[in-house]
């Protein structure tokens, strides 16, 4: 097996991975708006006493705008939470949304310059919610602002009716990006959890597919290589006992062990090809009168030392005249 497989090895579930990713999405937002929510009442307190607008209906514009504060903060609080929010989406979206129409209306109605925080309200919804929903905040924020425009003392009774007409067409139009938005960011969202349920399929197929290749191994070195090598250290007893064609033996029982070693390793690291070239240099060349081969099968590895008493020999890695001493092959699928 290539290195490359143990490395597509995922150490932690893909679904898993990509739910934390999306609740880690779905954080950041919250966090977000709850900022831009604190940092919008200081915008709203100046907009109500710099700004002329009608004074009639406005006595409680001041406790309205307390709750809001500490509304505010409450919401920055369980959003910093270390196990992440728990107030619902959209209580909160409700609860803005009340507030924003009840600041509204005690600073002037349609004449108010809050109007415009009406339509915050949808594009929030968009980042948190998905398009069905957003949609229904979306026509929520139409009416309310509504409600408020043409129940406020300064409208009632007036021909002012073009401003609450015009502002809330771009209730209306803000409202329609925000689905569109919302809709945008869901397929976003799904594209990612496809993607990373491909992912997973595939990491799942390799890891499975370098299971088999390693059962596979481990069962062809044990039903043939070994068994090879296995019958090579009999002949070389055989051979000390003055069995004269045991060394015969011994070499193409090494040639077959060799060559099926050479095939269980043509995918690993070159180099240990040069250790497999001992094998044969000791039945050919070392003329050795004694040889061990020890064979250690490992839960991951074969580890092969071979050792001999022979004459002196050149192979492959080795500097000329350099004395046979053990050699240790470490194989790992």
């Amino acid at each position: 097996m290539t290195a490359q497989a143990n490395q597509l090895q995922p150490t932690h579930p893909t679904l898993d991975a990509e739910a934390i990713h999306g609740a880690s999405d779905h954080r950041v937002a919250v966090r977000a708006l709850a900022i831009l929510r604190v940092l919008l009442l200081p915008i709203v307190l100046a907009g109500d006493r710099l700004v002329a607008h009608p004074t009639v209906g406005t006595r409680h514009f001041d406790l309205v705008l307390g709750v809001a504060c500490v509304y505010s903060v409450l919401v920055l609080a369980d959003a910093w939470r270390p196990r992440g929010p728990r107030l619902p989406v959209g209580v909160v979206l409700a609860c803005d949304l009340l507030l924003v129409g009840a600041l509204t209306y005690e600073s002037g109605g349609a004449f108010s310059q809050l109007h415009a925080a009406f339509l915050a309200v949808p594009l929030a919804a968009a980042l948190l919610v998905a398009p069905r929903r957003t949609a229904a905040v979306s026509v929520a924020t139409g009416l309310v602002y509504v409600l408020v425009a043409v129940t406020h003392p300064a409208t009632h009774g007036t021909k002012r009716l073009d401003v609450t007409l015009a502002q809330g067409l771009y209730v209306v139009w803000v409202g329609c990006a925000a689905v569109l938005l919302s809709s945008l960011l869901s397929r976003r969202r799904q594209r990612i959890l496809d993607l990373g349920d491909a992912r997973g399929r595939l990491v799942a197929q390799a890891v499975e597919a370098e299971e088999r290749a390693r059962k596979r191994l481990s069962d062809d070195l044990h039903d043939h290589a070994i068994q090879n090598v296995l019958t090579a250290r009999q002949d070389l007893a055989d051979a000390r006992a003055g069995d004269n064609t045991a060394l015969e033996r011994a070499e193409t029982a090494l040639r077959h062990a060799l060559e099926q070693l050479r095939a269980a390793v043509r995918e690993l690291h070159p180099y240990l090809l040069d250790h497999l070239d001992l094998l044969a240099n000791i039945a050919k060349h070392a003329q050795a009168g004694h040889a061990t081969i020890d064979l250690v099968r490992e839960t991951r590895a074969v580890i092969l030392e071979v050792a001999d008493d022979g004459r002196r020999i050149h192979h492959r890695g080795a500097g000329r005249g350099a004395t046979c001493r053990p050699h240790r092959a470490r194989f790992e699928p």
